[in-house]
């Protein structure tokens, strides 16, 4: 897993609507050790194994998000003055040893504020860009 997977989580939670308790516990673990994968991704399996809705969501947002550059996904997270109004990041704004680059530290911390919501979805609703744009409605043909 790495922090594009985890994106990936985030926008399936915002398209299917899912509550869980198990999303507090990932919170936990995000904040508590941000940077191991392993034990994300084993949350994320089990959360994904009892809702195959998200779990379909999630294999579509992986897709999509996979081919983005790191500044595309950046564009998708919450600018920096508005997660500053939610409680203290997972991972400080300077990074950790290891020295994780901005787009780990950012979804990490975007995700921490998602997923220790009381509403997941709407606080990814809320704190999320667009995945893709929306397809315009057709125009209507005439028979002019």
């Amino acid at each position: 897993m790495n922090s594009t997977t985890l994106l990936a989580f985030l926008y399936a939670i915002l398209t299917e609507n899912v509550q869980d308790f198990a999303f507090k516990k990932l919170a936990t673990e995000l904040k508590c050790q941000p940077l191991d994968w392993e034990a994300v991704q084993e949350k994320v399996d089990d959360i994904l194994s009892t809702h195959p809705k998200l779990e379909q969501m999630w294999t579509h947002c992986k897709t999509q998000l996979e081919s983005k550059t790191p500044q595309a996904l950046l564009a998708l997270l919450p600018s920096q003055d508005v997660l500053n109004q939610y409680p203290q990041p997972a991972i400080p704004r300077s990074g950790l040893p290891g020295n994780p680059d901005k787009e780990t530290i950012e979804i990490t911390n975007t995700a921490v504020v998602i997923l220790q919501s009381d509403k997941p979805a709407e606080m990814a609703q809320k704190l999320l860009q667009p995945l893709t744009e929306k397809p315009k409605s057709p125009q209507p043909v005439g028979n002019d």
